[in-house]
């Protein structure tokens, strides 16, 4: 299957267009959200749960605080974001 990601995944973020970039940041706030609301889903106590949705809220913050054209900040957004998620999804045995 191919999909955004595995589309631009071969070019380092920084030879995208900025229009794609910013697509690619989106799509990273998805999924990173995504393993969020897993997690808030699966929480073993209400404490937990509620962590997961602050974070997700707090991604969904940063997400639309990022401008288009800040070429630096989108980037390392993408690369926060998608470190996030894969240390999330390998701590909780996901994907």
């Amino acid at each position: 299957m191919t999909n955004l990601h595995t589309k631009t995944a071969a070019r380092p973020l920084e030879e995208l267009e900025t229009s794609v970039l910013f697509d690619v940041a989106s799509q990273a706030a998805t999924e990173l959200g995504g393993t969020y609301i897993w997690l808030e889903d699966h929480a073993c106590d209400v404490q937990e749960a509620h962590r997961w949705r602050d974070a997700d809220s707090q991604l969904q913050l940063e997400r639309r605080a990022l401008h288009p054209d800040d070429r630096t900040s989108v980037i390392a957004a993408v690369r926060r974001w998608g470190s996030e998620r894969r240390r999330l999804d390998e701590q909780h045995g996901l994907r």
